[in-house]
């Protein structure tokens, strides 16, 4: 329990500090405008922490074009309640070899933790993208040399940051995203 905790007081921190690669914002919102008609499903996958009050799961199919084969999935937790015309922080958590998004749900336990800092923090609630990193979470979250659909760090920085922002109401800029 106490890792986990301290886990969360280093996320909330590289949010509050604006942590994040650094995207030039122009080409990023050009890449934003190629999302805006892609669709976002349910999550469905069962979860006993899917039911907290504070927050909704959902899981994103981003397709892939130029850097990837196939698709990738991701998960998003979001607040229950969302403000309209407000822009929210976003916190992307990458996991560990061998795992994907769905860990952060089901090892970690991140939507109950989030859902208590919900609770404590109105007024500072954020998104969380738990994304899976591919090739059976093995990738590292590199640009493979010499695999022409194995660029995960572009996926990454140039296909989920821009689709996110274009189907959520989050910030674009450099300080209102952690990875």
């Amino acid at each position: 329990m106490h890792k986990v905790i301290g886990i969360l007081i280093i996320l909330i921190f590289v949010v509050a500090a604006g942590g994040c690669a650094s995207v030039d914002v122009n080409k990023r919102n050009e890449e934003i405008k190629k999302y805006k008609n892609v669709t976002v499903e349910k999550y469905e996958k069962p979860t006993a922490l899917e039911k907290t009050e504070n927050t909704v799961i959902e899981k994103i199919n981003v397709p892939t074009s130029k850097t990837i084969d196939g698709t990738i999935e991701a998960v998003v937790i979001k607040p229950v309640i969302v403000e309209e015309g407000r822009k929210y922080p976003v916190l992307y958590l990458l996991h560990g070899i061998g795992d994907d998004g769905d860990d952060w749900l089901n090892k970690a336990g991140i939507v109950d933790i989030y859902g208590k800092w919900i609770e404590r923090n109105k007024g500072k609630e954020f998104y969380i993208i738990a994304v899976d990193s591919g090739n059976n979470g093995k990738s590292w979250y590199t640009n493979w040399k010499g695999e022409k659909h194995r660029k995960y760090e572009s996926y990454f920085i140039k296909e989920l940051m821009p689709y996110v922002a274009a189907h959520y109401p989050v910030e674009t800029a450099k300080d209102g995203n952690g990875i």
